[in-house]
Order: C-alpha cells, then sequence, then structure tokens
C-alpha cells in the first residue's frame, strides 16, 4: 500500500489561511474517518486545549506570532514561540499594548499598559507615570505614549519631537512617529527612518493616522492618502485603492493596506502572503493590521477571521501549528513538538524528541509521508530534517535559503517518498523517479499557504505567472493542467490526480477510477485536500467529499457540522478540525 500526505497549517504551513473563517469559538475536536487498521483514526484524549475565541478588545502582530487582547484584560497569543509573547501573556490588568519589530530581523520590542503602569520588554521601562487612558506605540528600540494631550518618548531614540497642538492620534512605525494635532499631521525619524516618511504632503482635513514600514497614510476629506517611500509594491506612490465610503476602516500592514466599508473588506498592495485573498465575511465590524507582519483579521457575526502570512501559525489561532494525515497514521505540531497517533507513531513520535536538541530548535511544520515524517525548525528556516522508515536522505536535498523573517518561512509539502519546501523558490527532494522532484527552472512562486502540494508521485503548485504547474509522472494525466484555470489559491496532488480551488470553485484532472475527479456541487468552496484515491472540501455546508470509498474515507460524520478549521487527507482517511 502507499500513502499520500497532505499538510494542513492552521497556521504555519500548507493548506489553510486562505480560506477562513478559521477562528471562530474554541476549537472542539479533531475528527477522523476512513480506514483505521492501524489506529489513525484513534486521535487521543484531551489533545484539543482552548484557543483564543472571539472575544477581541485589539490584536497586534509580531514576526511570525499574533496577540489578542480580551475583554478580561488578559492577551493571548498564538503561532511562533518567542520572548515577547511569553512576555506579553504574562502581564496582568492590561489596557492596551504594542509590537514593534525591525524590517530585516526578528528583533522585536513590546509594551503593555497596565493598571500597575507601563511595562515593556527589550525597551526600558518610562521613568514619568501615566494614566490609564495613555496610548502607546513601540518601534525599534524606543516606545512613545501620548496621554493627557501630551507625547513622550523613552529608550533608543534619536529624535527629538516637535511641538504638538492639542495631539488627538499617535502612531508609531519602526523608526518614525506620527501625530496629528490641530496643526494637521508631523512626522519625525531617527537617523535610521526614512526621509520620505517625514516630507508630509498636503492633507485635506485628516482625520486618522496610519504607519507602516517606510510609509504612512491619512484618512482625509475624500478618502485616504499615503506617503513615504516608493519601493512597496503599490503602496504607497502606485496604489490602486478601491472605492471605499468616508465612513471607512483602514488598517495598514507591512506591505499592503485594508478598508472596512459596509461590513466587507478590501486589501490591495502586496500579495506575496496573500494579504489580498479576504474570505468571505458577514457584516465585519472590525479591522486589524500592524506595520509589524503580513496578516489581516477581521470581526463579524461569527467571529474572528485571519489571513495573510501564516508559516507559524499566527493567522490561524489554533492550539496547534500543523495536522498531517499519512499513510496510516495522523500527526500534529504544537509547541516544538509532534504528537502521532496510527502506524509507526512510535517511529514519527520519537524522531523530533531526539532530533530536537542536536537538529531542531523547535518544530513549527510537521508533514508525514509513507512511515516517515519531516519538520522545519521553527527558529532556522534554513534548517529541517526527516526521519522515520523510507524518510527521504536530507543530504541530497538542495541548501534551503536561509530567509528574514519567520512569515517568510518555507512552506512544507510532504509526498508519498518526497518532500518540497516554497520559499523564494521551489526545492523537492527524496524519490525522484518520475520528475516529481525536479521542479520547472521557470517556476515563479509566492510564499502562501496551499500554493505547493507533493503528491504520491507528482508535485503542484501554484505559478504567479502561468497559474498552475505540476511535474512528475504523468501517467493518468496528473500533471496536464487544465487551461481554464482563473485566481488558483490552492492545489492539492493525490495519488493519481490533481485539484485545484480558482476563482469558479474546485477543478480536478487525472485519474478518475474512483470518481475522484468527479467534483460535487460545492457551494463557495474554500478549501481543498487531495488523499490517495478520494478528494475532500470544504464548503458553506461543512466537509463533502468524493471518490474511492472502500474504507469510509468519503464517509463524512454528520456530527462534523459546518464549522471546520481544518481539513487533511491521508491515503485512506480523512481528519478535520472542527470550531
Amino acid at each position: 500500500m502507499k500513502k499520500l500526505d497532505r499538510i494542513v497549517f492552521l497556521a504555519a504551513g500548507f493548506l489553510n489561511l486562505l480560506i477562513p473563517p478559521l477562528a471562530q469559538a474554541d476549537v472542539a475536536d479533531i475528527q477522523c474517518w476512513g480506514n483505521n487498521a492501524t489506529e489513525q483514526l484513534n486521535v487521543p484524549l484531551g489533545l484539543v486545549p482552548n484557543r483564543v475565541g472571539s472575544d477581541i478588545v485589539d490584536i497586534h502582530f509580531g514576526r511570525g506570532y499574533s496577540c489578542v487582547l480580551n475583554s478580561k484584560a488578559k492577551v493571548n497569543c498564538w503561532g511562533a514561540h518567542t520572548v515577547i509573547a511569553d512576555f506579553l501573556m504574562t502581564q496582568q490588568d492590561v489596557i492596551n499594548f504594542k509590537i514593534g519589530v525591525t524590517e530585516f530581523d526578528d528583533q522585536s520590542f513590546a509594551c503593555a499598559n497596565t493598571l500597575s503602569g507601563i511595562h515593556c520588554t527589550n525597551v526600558s521601562d518610562p521613568s514619568a507615570t501615566f494614566t490609564k487612558n495613555a496610548v502607546i506605540g513601540v518601534g525599534v528600540g524606543f516606545a512613545c505614549a501620548l496621554d493627557a494631550g501630551a507625547v513622550s518618548c523613552w529608550g533608543n531614540n534619536s529624535f527629538s519631537l516637535p511641538t504638538y497642538v492639542n495631539p488627538k492620534k499617535m502612531v508609531v512605525g519602526s523608526d518614525d512617529i506620527c501625530v496629528l494635532d490641530d496643526d494637521g499631521v508631523k512626522c519625525t525619524g531617527d537617523g535610521n527612518s526614512d526621509l520620505e516618511i517625514e516630507n508630509v504632503p498636503t492633507l485635506d482635513t485628516p482625520t486618522d493616522l496610519f504607519i507602516a514600514i517606510g510609509f504612512a497614510c491619512a484618512t482625509v476629506k475624500d478618502g485616504i492618502k499615503c506617503w513615504g517611500r516608493p519601493d512597496n509594491d503599490g503602496l504607497p506612490d502606485k496604489p490602486t485603492i478601491p472605492s471605499l465610503k468616508a465612513d471607512t476602516q483602514y488598517a495598514l500592514g507591512e506591505f499592503h493596506a485594508c478598508g472596512l466599508s459596509n461590513g466587507q473588506v478590501q486589501c490591495w498592495g502586496n500579495n506575496t502572503y496573500g494579504q489580498l485573498l479576504v474570505p468571505k465575511l458577514s457584516n465585519a465590524t472590525k479591522l486589524f493590521s500592524d506595520y509589524s507582519g503580513s496578516q489581516i483579521c477581521a470581526v463579524d457575526d461569527s467571529g474572528l477571521s485571519c489571513w495573510g502570512a501564516n508559516a507559524t501559525g499566527q493567522a490561524a489561532m489554533l492550539p496547534f501549528d500543523s495536522i498531517s494525515a499519512g499513510f496510516g497514521n495522523t500527526c500534529i505540531s504544537s509547541g516544538g513538538h509532534i504528537k502521532c497517533w496510527g502506524s509507526a507513531s512510535q517511529t514519527v513520535n520519537s524522531g523530533p524528541l531526539t532530533k530536537r536538541s542536536t537538529e531542531l530548535s523547535g518544530i513549527y511544520q510537521v508533514g508525514v509521508g509513507s512511515n516517515f515524517a519531516c519538520a522545519f525548525d521553527a527558529f532556522d528556516n534554513s534548517n529541517h530534517a526527516c526521519w522515520g522508515d523510507n524518510a527521504p536522505i536530507i543530504k541530497s536535498s538542495p541548501s534551503l535559503p536561509v530567509t528574514s523573517t519567520l512569515q517568510d518561512a518555507p512552506i512544507l509539502s510532504v509526498g508519498f517518498a518526497h518532500a518540497c519546501s516554497l520559499s523564494n523558490s521551489v526545492f523537492c527532494f527524496g524519490a525522484n523517479e518520475y520528475g516529481q522532484s525536479t521542479p520547472p527552472n521557470n517556476l515563479q512562486t509566492g510564499v502562501r499557504d496551499g500554493a505547493i502540494s507533493a503528491g504520491g508521485h507528482h508535485t503542484c503548485a501554484i505559478d504567479l505567472v502561468a497559474g498552475v504547474k505540476c511535474w512528475g509522472q504523468n501517467k493518468y494525466g496528473q500533471t496536464d493542467v487544465p487551461k481554464n484555470i482563473k485566481n488558483p489559491r490552492m492545489v492539492a496532488s493525490g495519488f493519481g490526480h490533481s485539484c485545484v480551488l480558482d476563482d469558479d470553485g474546485v477543478k480536478c484532472w487525472g485519474r478518475d477510477s474512483e470518481g475522484q475527479i468527479t467534483v460535487p456541487t460545492l457551494k463557495n468552496p474554500r478549501m481543498i485536500q487531495a488523499g490517495g484515491y478520494h478528494t475532500c472540501a470544504v464548503d458553506d455546508s461543512g466537509v463533502q467529499c468524493w471518490g474511492d470509498n472502500s474504507f469510509g474515507q468519503t464517509q463524512v460524520p454528520k456530527s462534523l457540522g459546518s464549522k471546520i478549521a481544518l481539513l487533511t487527507t491521508g491515503y485512506l482517511h480523512s481528519c478535520a478540525v472542527i470550531k
């Protein structure tokens, strides 16, 4: 027998972040169905702890992690395990907080305004005393507060503040501070800042301020106006800003912007991490993004939905980083550890525990193959390891690029006997008898969840120019990509078939011996997974599966319902994470 793996990342990895709403109520359960010959369906008790729900006061982002403040004045964080996240989660009686990051590395800073005062990490605590109404901002090594009609800064900042006349709004970037007062907008930076951000253009009745890395924006009489350095992929010098109404709520990310109007969200700018792929929202009321990240969150009728960068689960808000169904087992990764159940779970479980001290400093993705597993290092994106029976030989694989931030971390997909990672380019290793580990030379990819899928003996990936490209075995036409694909969002590779989720819905091609490419009627599909000889999708009704049902792998449990956070398919079984 053979196996096909698919990694699902609720936060970190392969197939999930384009398809929120992902984070609504607490995760209720993980359910699996299909072949249980090796107990791969027997989810261990106590595996699913509670997570952050929809009780949202504010959200801020760091490199590879997200933190939310709830109405109980507590901060919860998810994604990469960092000192900043630990610091924020230990603070009591939090009124507001901010996170600051550098542009090109993972150094972070944070401050929390609490009932006992303002407390910071990697930034000195202020010597002055502030009220509970103080609004804080955090940059690289410094912080500022707007309180009682005055602005003050502390820490490692080398700039002098101008005179402010009745300051109303303050925003702090990595090296800059902008303030809206009775005179208008005033921006000041230190010696490392981009001079363009200090050259504030003429603004007609500014009412609000936003800042990102190297540019800033203000809401004005006729919409929004941005200024700063002109190299940020459409922001701010050549923005294609959609038509938005005067009451629009805005949020700026690192290289993107979003607006909320009439309950709907529109985004523009950089789309490297799927920042512009706004999920279906119902009457959205709040919008969140930060200069420090490439993820966005919105609150609507169903709760909290997040999208964008998700390499370490920062946009998914689930209690573990990844879930992957293999040939006869299922694995999740959480907090740098891996838990597996089913066949070969002893071998797979022992791998990361013994390797962690010598090879991996912490695991943020796991993918399961044919009785083997692979994972990436959470703190060294160039480091990866495989272990277990039939594990691909790492020494034969090319060196992975060292990426600058966790949100640039490579995405992992593991097939039957080969694996691929996607960063700025695609790297594959392991079995290559059909060319499944030899990606096309001209492949142009973007780092987004679901953009690559290693199948039985072939691989498919989303190409930013050509749409979808597949390579490897083509015995059943599984690499013959149809020409009618429109704006592909996710690909899935099975043992002899391939599928894509695009603007039209789900399209499949290749082997159809069990009806695995005969797509049923789906309503607003948002997730797709390919198993050995079956296929599953998540739409408005929940999970729908089709194809081989010899072990009940397409017989979706009625108790599953429609609130699905994640979906993964193995060779002869399927699993879903229920919200």
